[in-house]
């Protein structure tokens, strides 16, 4: 083994099995420059694993090093004692400790200040939370963090969502979160990126096979394979399979994806490409109000309301080492989707005819033969291209640390949508009226480029202190066409350079304390900018209007803390943050229907304190964090909602649906050789209801000012037959705890589940998402090969 410099020296030799984060040995020797052709691969994730164990002589001689990766495209690290956040990792091993349900699940069971908003009702519909921005499936739900995939940005042009369907979680290696507003991963990096690496045939040579059962009709099979070919060749072949019948009523979904790597590794030159393709059919039944939820937990508030998507995905990554401190990486992609969203719907003229007849049951057009229809069917077709190239150049030296890059994007999406008049039945189920036609009603198509240089260093100021200086420069221009409902031509062009500055010090050996400030840019997506006219409002996803401007969202953050690595069984961290908005953008309920549009809000703003820790206690491993959160308005103004008066904020009203208190508590210990046991445990405060933020509805109704705090205990165990088989169990909610994790203030027409008619007062009531019952869940594993 030959030891490497200090600073930012690299080892030669690197496990292939690779971490979130690459733990490297340091010693007195200059690195090789075999040793940074490695790293070029191993950082694509953010990270690679600890060195082969070194001689016996050597190891209280060499002193471990972590890197982690700044920025998404593969071949660029820094020292983890350099990075001036509270960076979080995991890796494969990781996700398959925690027997977990999906990726989202994972992520808010582990991560620090990471909570779920379920209010979809579906495993792979839930929306991520982390610092207060959103990481979400739907269409035209605000969003604030940023996910790649091998260096590609999953966000969609269109509205900046992600296909949670589409990621492979059978092929992801690692996962980095990155926190704040970095530049370097580009646009809607508000509150922080997300990035995944995938597995190849280099670094998981074998077989793995995961198949569980569980309640609800929930199966799901994860299959890999990886092998060497020889002379640098590799391939890597993933698959997942996922159905459910799902807890509540009408909630059946089922997926697939299938994801394959071939590449080749030389001395100096490393590429790969992957084919990525999925296929869902997913049900998410939304908020249930609480009438109805009182009487049935798994109860639906209307149906149908179904999601059909495809995907397919291709991505080339490649770099060469020139050198042993010069090295250059490129990466290509292109990818297509479509989507079908379909449900059925309350007829907003039958919820304004209601209001209209109040109190006037026998008055003129208020007798039931009168009604206008009950529900509208609701279809909506998304269909996005994209095509990207980036490339980027870095150095890896003594004292600088350093990247040069270039990126450019190109993305065409299409929205239509069309209304169906219909009725409902006694279930809530919409049946088209007989003899009624589809209507269309919004027609868009937009076309989004976006180029981008960036450069970051990090300057080793004395042997343990980091200065890091960022930079990126976007710009980008949306051409969209409105065909429906009326014709429109419109460009916009969104400009802005993003800097971040940050200082990291090692006071004492393993502790190092940072400070770091930001600045991040969303721009407004297409489906925000089509939907922004008070006066020609919208429901998303279901309709689009000409817009006047909505300017880009601007965040700055400044974060400062440290972390205490006392040992390599014990490491402590500590963060305080606060993320400024200027310009944030909201969905707004029109003052003059029950539709709404985008708007610009002047500043909000997300500060807090994460605090976690990670134990080692020989056979028990142990881990807690603790998140205190605030999320506020931070200027006096007006939120418009379907009641007649609006919500008015000041500086200081909380943000719905986001808690002030969060603490996990995760535990797992090796009760034999063979047999493992586990539990994690989550508390979340309560969460304000949207469209109550101001308090304003409580007299009627104190449901309507949150939703309560809850405590969630989850139990797993695993026995490993023999080195190839391990049979586990898992029990999610052991206690059946009845919560909710969202909220939101509406006027319901199925007051009890039974639809109003005229003269009938429309009650305000709360709408809730639904926790998940207990949920049982046994599987089967099998590995086969080298790791």
């Amino acid at each position: 083994m030959a030891p490497v410099s200090p600073g930012f020296g690299r080892s030669s030799l690197m496990q292939a099995r690779q971490p979130a984060w690459l733990r490297v040995t340091r010693g007195s020797l200059r690195r090789s420059a075999a040793g940074c052709a490695w790293l070029a691969m191993a950082s694509s994730a953010g990270a690679a694993e600890t060195s082969p164990p070194a001689p016996v002589d050597e190891v209280h001689s060499l002193k471990e090093v972590t890197v982690v990766a700044p920025a998404p495209l593969p071949s660029f690290s820094i020292p983890r004692e350099a990075f001036p956040g509270n960076v979080q990792s995991a890796t494969d091993a990781d996700m398959e400790r925690a027997k977990a349900g999906n990726l989202s699940s994972f992520l808010a069971e582990t991560m620090d200040d990471v909570v779920l908003n379920d209010a979809q009702g579906n495993p792979f519909q839930q929306d991520i939370l982390y610092r207060g921005y959103r990481l979400s499936s739907t269409l035209g739900a605000p969003q604030g963090l940023s996910l790649y995939l091998d260096g590609v940005r999953q966000n969609s042009a269109l509205g900046d969502v992600v296909d949670w369907a589409s990621i492979p979680e059978a092929a992801i290696s690692a996962i980095t979160l990155v926190p704040g507003s970095n530049p370097l991963y580009g646009l809607n990096s508000l509150g922080g990126a997300l990035a995944l690496t995938t597995k190849s045939g280099e670094t998981h040579p074998g077989v793995e096979a995961d198949l569980s059962l569980g309640s609800h009709g929930r199966a799901r099979l994860d299959i890999g394979a990886g092998k060497m070919l020889g002379d640098g060749w590799h391939a890597f072949v993933a698959g997942t399979g996922f159905r459910e019948d799902g807890w509540r009523d009408l909630s059946s979904s089922q997926l697939g994806n299938l994801f394959a790597k071939v590449g080749r590794s030389t001395t100096d030159t490393q590429w790969s490409v992957s084919l990525l393709g999925s296929s869902s059919k997913l049900a998410g039944n939304g908020l249930l109000p609480d009438s109805i939820y009182a009487q049935r937990r798994q109860a639906i508030y209307s149906a149908p309301d179904l999601t059909r998507s495809h995907a397919l995905q291709l991505i080339l990554n490649g770099a060469h080492q020139f050198n042993a401190e010069d090295q250059l990486a490129l990466t290509l992609y292109m990818r297509q989707s479509h989507a079908t969203a379909a449900t059925g719907d309350v007829s907003d003229n039958y919820l304004s005819w209601l209001q209209g007849c109040q109190g006037n049951a026998a008055g003129a057009g208020c007798q039931p033969g009168d009604a206008p229809a009950s529900a509208v069917f609701n279809t909506s077709t998304v269909s996005t291209h994209d095509y990207g190239v980036s490339t980027q150049w870095s150095h890896s030296g003594d004292v600088h640390n350093a990247v040069l890059g270039a990126a450019f994007e190109l993305s065409r999406a299409s929205y239509h949508q069309e209304t169906q008049d219909g009725s409902f039945d006694a279930q809530r189920v919409a049946i088209a009226e007989p003899g009624s036609t589809p209507t269309a009603n919004a027609s868009l198509d937009g076309r989004t480029t976006t180029a981008s240089l960036y450069a970051s260093d990090t300057i080793r100021l004395l042997p343990h202190t980091y200065l890091t200086a960022s930079a990126r420069w976007n710009t980008s221009r949306t051409h969209t066409v409105l065909s429906l409902p009326k014709a429109s031509d419109e460009r916009f062009t969104f400009s802005r350079l993003n800097p971040s500055l940050g200082l990291s010090h090692q006071l004492l050996s393993g502790l190092t304390v940072f400070a770091s400030g930001s600045q991040g840019t969303r721009m407004p997506t297409a489906i925000e900018l089509g939907c922004a006219d008070p006066a020609n409002a919208c429901q998303l996803p279901t309709g689009l209007q000409a817009d006047p401007y909505l300017r880009q969202v601007v965040s700055r953050t400044v974060e400062f803390g440290g972390r205490w690595k006392a040992s390599d069984a014990t490491d402590l961290t500590l963060a305080l943050y606060r993320s400024d908005n200027r310009d944030d953008i909201l969905f707004e309920r029109s003052p003059v229907s029950p539709l709404g549009y985008f708007t610009n809000f002047p500043k909000t703003r997300s500060q807090g304190l994460e605090l976690g820790l990670r134990r080692r206690l020989g056979r028990l491993t142990l881990r807690a964090s603790y998140s205190y959160l605030q999320a506020t308005y931070q200027a006096d103004g007006q939120i418009q909602t379907p009641f007649a008066a609006p919500v008015n904020v000041r500086p200081g009203t909380r943000m719905a649906g986001v808690p002030l208190h969060g603490f996990k508590l995760g535990a797992d210990w090796r009760a034999t050789a063979s047999v493992t046991l586990g539990g994690a445990m989550t508390v979340s405060s309560s969460r304000p209801v949207a469209g109550n933020e101001d308090g304003a509805l409580s007299a009627q109704d104190p449901r309507l000012a949150r939703t309560a705090g809850f405590v969630l205990f989850n139990l797993r165990a695993s026995w490993q037959v023999d080195p190839h088989w391990q049979l586990y169990a898992r029990v999610d909610n052991v206690f059946d705890r009845r919560y909710e994790s969202y909220g939101h203030a509406g006027l319901n027409v199925f007051p009890g589940g039974t639809l109003l008619q005229p003269g009938a007062t429309v009650p305000t009531e709360r709408f809730v998402a639904p926790g998940a019952p207990r949920l049982f869940l046994v599987g089967v594993r099998y590995e086969w090969g080298g790791h």
